[in-house]
């Protein structure tokens, strides 16, 4: 059985906007970012995530409308879940302070 590559890792947030009945935003709530784990390309991948998120009383009492919007922000830049960026910028300066060599 021949295996297909697992397609890259990806990154995401949600953006909540909080409405009240004139459509006047009364709050937007940003999440933190979400990596996800590759997958075998030969099936689709469904994840779920949650957040929770206190509301002041006034906020809550004239919220009407809720909209949701996720984002992906690129592929996770990470190899056994580390993220490479930090030693990418490591490497860089021990590059540097050699000379090059």
């Amino acid at each position: 059985m021949r295996r297909i590559p697992s397609s890259p890792d990806h990154q995401g947030k949600a953006r909540i906007t909080i409405e009240d009945g004139d459509r006047r935003v009364l709050t937007v709530l940003d999440t933190e970012v979400i990596g996800v784990g590759g997958k075998d390309q030969a099936r689709a991948s469904i994840r779920n995530f949650s957040t929770r998120a206190t509301l002041p009383a006034d906020i809550a009492r004239d919220a009407r409308f809720v909209f949701t919007e996720a984002t992906c922000m690129g592929p996770v830049n990470r190899v056994l879940n580390i993220r490479m960026s930090p030693v990418q910028d490591a490497f860089k300066r021990f590059h540097a302070a050699t000379g090059g060599q």
